[in-house]
């Protein structure tokens, strides 16, 4: 297997937007079909994914770097 190759700033921030963005919605998913700990949890993944998201929003900003606005291709799967 080749070696990995290494991702920009900028690559590696619209990746993780995508994906906190995506794990938001799945979350969302199951909170609303789920019942008793999926529910929950699913609580605690939104709650815990908002906070990264702002967190990488937040440093994104300061480094001059844009954000997606929706997800990726391949989170809308």
């Amino acid at each position: 297997q080749p070696p990995a190759k290494p991702v920009t700033d900028a690559e590696f921030v619209i990746k993780a937007a995508s994906g906190g963005m995506f794990e938001v919605e799945s979350s969302k998913v199951a909170k609303d079909a789920g019942t008793g700990e999926v529910k929950k949890f699913a609580e605690k993944m939104i709650a815990d994914h908002e906070k990264a998201n702002k967190e990488l929003m937040d440093a994104a900003k300061k480094a001059g770097l844009g954000l997606p606005t929706k997800m990726l291709d391949e989170h809308q799967k």
